[in-house]
């Protein structure tokens, strides 16, 4: 295929594509993500989205297109009519179909090389204005997801293809419709919570004094990945390291007294999960056992709290209070209060100590209360809490029997 910016020998029009189309959802679930960005354009005045991924941020593009931009940059123009476009250079070998093209439903995907590949790689911006100007909307209003992500190269020149584009932040509109999940998306982030509340498990179940960190890891990954996990990421540090709370694990044998956190993240279709647990190896001293407690109590509290409407600064609130009638409030972390969670490990709701929006049904948000003393360790139990009509329900299902 020849195409205006280089030369591929495998095509991947959606004639050469259909026939590999993998996806994990039916295409009518995306074809109703569309629709709610498009009525979230209408409400916030925007004419189209720029919505971009990169391999810190692939969460965005993910959920619109099911693509993992995990190579390079990619771009979707989603406009309020029309048909969406993608565009990347997420591409190994100059081949889209070495890439994963084949796993996104939208027809019009436009490649370019990745820049470390081919010395005369176009700027993929190159397509997108193209794509602009062919719906004429070199003057209309736009919004940009992934703002803090998008290349100042890629806006310079943008600016020089369209000196007319305008752009403004679209983050909130777009959360605003990624925030509420449907039910199979719930499906999904409830395997994920499982899978990592296995290798939770494992890891727990397998700490005793002698067994390096590293050794550990390795188990929980195993676990994860043979119960069914996309793949599975591990942050396990023991003794006082623990105080410093995410750390790779080393060829530290764990010892008796121990404290251990261990927090792990197992994706399932696109669908990510992050759950942790603080446990003693052994028998906790008195500190140990309090800071434990009250971090239990801390998540039993908010959890018993959650609901349609309610306000997260008064959750955080919760949280608060209980560190500190046990003594801990200068180890609480406010700013560690939780997040979020969905395609990205990070996403709407926001969990901010002074944050006045109210939860919404069918919301997901990863909640960690948390102390944590620097030579001592982390207590935590963070848990995947979704929003229902009547409360708060944990996805994941990890024992808080750690000491």
């Amino acid at each position: 295929m020849v195409g205006k910016y280089g030369v591929t020998r495998v095509p991947y029009d959606w004639d050469h594509r259909r026939d590999w189309l993998d996806l994990p959802f039916a295409v009518e679930e995306y074809d109703r993500r569309a629709r709610g960005l498009r009525g979230a354009m209408a409400e916030n005045g925007l004419d189209y989205l720029l919505v971009y991924s990169n391999p810190s941020c692939i969460g965005p593009v993910r959920y619109v297109a099911n693509f993992d931009s995990y190579f390079g940059n990619t771009i979707i123009v989603l406009s309020r009519s029309g048909e969406p476009t993608l565009v990347t250079d997420s591409v190994m070998h100059s081949e889209p179909m070495h890439t994963g093209v084949w796993m996104t439903w939208i027809k019009d995907v436009r490649a370019g090389h990745h820049p470390a590949t081919v010395r005369t790689a176009v700027n993929i911006v190159d397509y997108v204005a193209d794509v602009l100007k062919e719906n004429n909307l070199q003057a209309s209003k736009g919004g940009l997801v992934s703002t803090r992500w998008f290349p100042h190269g890629f806006m310079s020149r943008l600016n020089e293809l369209v000196p007319d584009v305008n752009l403004v932040p679209a983050e909130a509109a777009f959360e605003s419709v990624r925030g509420i999940k449907s039910e199979v998306e719930l499906v999904s982030l409830s395997k994920a919570a499982k899978f990592a509340s296995i290798g939770l498990n494992t890891a727990f179940e397998q700490a005793s004094p002698g067994i390096t960190e590293k050794e550990l890891r390795a188990r929980a990954v195993e676990a994860m990945l043979m119960a069914g996990a996309d793949g599975a990421k591990v942050a396990l540090t023991g003794g006082p390291r623990s105080g410093l709370k995410h750390a790779e694990p080393t060829d530290r044998p764990i010892e008796e007294g121990d404290m251990m956190f261990v927090d792990v993240c197992a994706p399932c279709q696109g669908y990510m999960s992050d759950v942790a647990r603080t446990g003693v190896v052994g028998v906790a001293d008195d500190q140990k056992r309090k800071m434990l407690e009250t971090a239990l109590e801390m998540r039993d509290k908010v959890v018993e709290a959650v609901k349609p409407g309610a306000r997260i600064c008064d959750l955080q609130l919760i949280a608060e209070n209980v560190a500190a009638k046990h003594g801990f409030a200068d180890y609480y972390y406010p700013t560690g209060f939780g997040h979020g969670i969905g395609t990205s490990v990070v996403e709407n709701p926001i969990l901010f100590p002074d944050n006045e929006a109210p939860l919404e049904e069918n919301m997901v948000f990863s909640l960690e209360p948390m102390i944590v003393i620097k030579g001592v360790g982390t207590a935590v139990f963070e848990d995947m809490i979704l929003v229902t009509s009547d409360g708060g329900e944990s996805l994941s299902d990890a024992t808080t029997s750690t000491w």
